[in-house]
């Protein structure tokens, strides 16, 4: 089975796009496919037309997305939703590449004991080193590690195979697309 970023991937899905920032990222990772971003706030809608090829206003989990839609779905999740985002991202698509604290399967935060109870799907871990800063009145530093979380519908067994991503400037491990953050632009 191949690995995720090894595919050609042709339709890409972000079903938590924000302003589109892993928009951007499956741009540069697969730049010959379609990216189509899925996201319920309208205030996005200027963002999304610039980074990506199509854009739906709308609440993933209650879109009506035909199974096998896309190659790959490629969000960072909010974490409160994370096992129905996981669950329907793997139906809509082949592979899902999750953006989440690396350390769910221990502590279960929230709902996310889904990693536990699933780890059947995981192919692979990819370590972002650093902390993630928070922009915006009453924010902080966030000094948990993430990683993007690679999921297959049909992995055989687990493979957790982990490799740490290199170590990013500090501008760019800081969230851009929560309300309430001033505007980044390319």
């Amino acid at each position: 089975m191949k690995d995720a970023f090894e595919l050609d991937a042709s339709r890409v899905v972000d079903p938590c796009a924000g302003a589109g920032v892993w928009c951007q990222a499956a741009r540069t990772t697969w730049p010959d496919s379609f990216v189509h971003a899925i996201e319920p706030r309208e205030e996005e809608t200027r963002h999304l037309e610039r980074n990506a090829d199509a854009f739906s206003i709308a609440d993933f989990l209650k879109a009506e997305v035909s199974a096998g839609a896309y190659d790959i779905a490629l969000t960072n999740p909010p974490f409160s939703l994370f096992e129905e985002i996981a669950e329907e991202s793997l139906r809509v698509a082949d592979f899902a590449c999750l953006y989440a604290p690396i350390d769910l399967l221990l502590r279960a935060e929230g709902r996310v004991g889904w990693l536990r109870e699933h780890e059947k799907h995981v192919r692979a871990l990819f370590i972002t080193p650093g902390p993630i800063g928070f922009r915006g009145p009453g924010t902080s530093t966030d000094f948990r590690t993430y990683g993007l979380w690679v999921l297959h519908q049909e992995a055989r067994a687990p493979m957790w195979s982990t490799l740490v991503l290199p170590l990013l400037p500090s501008s760019s491990r800081q969230w851009v697309t929560r309300p309430g953050t001033f505007e980044v632009t390319p």
